[in-house]
């Protein structure tokens, strides 16, 4: 608001002038008692006005966004986080670690349908060898989660091939699935590089058929599993299992089968023989492995055996 259009405000907001003859009835020393009490009420009225234009002088207080999970963006390096409080984190580890690069991971529980932040009892250490290395030698750096979550990893820049992790959790979390992968990494000085969310689930549990069942091609019974809040898609492996020589069992792996659980919690032998790259045969053993999936196609849980069931005419 410009100046003039303040001053052409407070005008407006002036009360407008008494009448002569009650300005001066106000004035007359034999009407004292009223002119007490009148003289307060224009002191309010002019009190007003000067509120009203300090008021709108006022610069209004800037409104603060909420804080908000970050996004991940998958392999994105570079960028500045868009969380306020995990912006903070990040300017002090610089401040201590100028020149460094930071990797950032998330740590999630899935209960009931619903992804909440692993507060306590979770740490996890990246095995990165860098590029330029002769020797085959991995380290990388350590984090331990934080009460919102959040992993936090100082890395000196440059070119590393991803070896895997380490990760070390509670009793709670160690009953549970564990989802978290990574590649190789590029990283700039300055950079915030990150990684894709870890996640601890409940494992799925298979429904049908029992351990070591017969299923007919005829029949064409149901391999299915019991319902999972959160979980929006499977994928079904299916594998032959066949004896060695020396008795144990030899795994080849057949093919994949994935489905939408819209359409329920169960596929037929026959839409799992038409995933396979061989068809399924009488006699033969066959074990099934279950991933779940959420509702952006990200793996968060699967089962924590396999089931095994053999085929019959």
């Amino acid at each position: 608001m410009t100046p003039e259009e303040v001053e052409s405000r407070l005008r407006s907001l002036e009360l407008p002038k008494p009448p002569r003859r009650l300005r001066e009835r106000c004035l007359s020393p034999q009407l004292g008692g009223s002119r007490s009490r009148i003289l307060p009420a224009l002191a309010a009225s002019l009190l007003v006005v000067v509120l009203t234009g300090w008021l709108i002088l006022t610069p209004a207080a800037p409104v603060k966004s909420p804080d908000r999970i970050l996004v991940d963006p998958g392999t994105s390096s570079g960028s500045r986080p868009d969380d306020p409080r995990l912006q903070e984190k990040v300017d002090a580890l610089f401040l201590k670690n100028p020149g460094k690069a930071i990797l950032v991971v998330r740590a999630f529980e899935l209960k009931q349908g619903s992804f909440l932040p692993v507060r306590k009892g979770f740490s996890l250490k990246i095995v990165l060898e860098p590029e330029e290395s002769q020797t085959g030698r991995s380290d990388g750096p350590h984090s331990n989660g934080d009460a919102d979550g959040t992993l936090l990893f100082v890395l000196t820049p440059g070119r590393y091939r991803g070896r895997g992790y380490e990760r070390s959790q509670d009793v709670t979390l160690r009953e549970l699935s564990f989802v978290w992968q990574y590649g190789d990494l590029v990283v700039n000085p300055g950079d915030v590089l990150h990684l894709s969310d870890a996640v601890f689930a409940p494992w799925m549990e298979w429904a049908a058929p029992d351990e070591g069942t017969g299923l007919s091609l005829k029949g064409d019974p149901d391999v299915g599993w019991k319902p999972f809040g959160g979980v929006r898609s499977v994928r079904i492996g299916i594998e032959r299992v066949t004896k060695g020589s020396d008795g144990i069992d030899q795994w080849e792996l057949l093919g994949f089968l994935k489905r939408d659980v819209s359409g329920g919690n169960q596929v037929s032998l026959s839409d799992l023989s038409k995933a396979s790259r061989t068809p399924f045969r009488a006699g033969e053993a066959l074990a099934a492995s279950l991933e779940g999936y959420d509702v952006e196609g990200k793996k968060v849980t699967g089962c924590k055996t396999k089931r095994r069931f053999m085929v019959k005419e």
